[in-house]
C-alpha cells in the first residue's frame, strides 16, 4: 500500500478512509475550501456517525498452571499474537 499509493494505511481510522484518500490522490482532485457559511452548515448538518469500538482487550484462562485455576470449570487457553 505504501509503495504503491504512497500511502500509509496507518494513518486512516478504517478502510473507507484509505479508499477515500486513494482517491484522491489517483484521480488528483484538489478540494477547495468552503467560503459560503450556508454550505459550511449543510455539510455540518449531514455529519453523522463515527467511529465506534471497543478497544479493551479482556479474557481470562482456566487451566492447571494458572493461580485462579477452578477444576470444576472447563480448561481455557488464549493465545495472543503481535505481529
Amino acid at each position: 500500500m505504501k509503495d504503491f499509493y504512497q500511502l500509509d494505511a496507518a494513518h486512516m481510522l478504517t478502510s473507507l478512509g484509505l479508499e477515500w484518500q486513494v482517491a484522491l490522490k489517483m484521480t488528483d482532485v484538489k478540494l477547495d475550501l468552503f467560503t459560503d457559511i450556508d454550505m459550511h452548515l449543510f455539510i455540518e448538518k449531514g455529519i453523522h456517525g463515527g467511529v465506534s469500538m471497543i478497544s479493551h482487550r479482556h479474557t481470562e484462562a482456566n487451566h492447571p498452571q494458572c493461580p485462579n485455576y477452578d477444576s470444576s470449570e472447563a480448561f481455557k487457553y488464549y493465545l495472543l499474537g503481535c505481529q
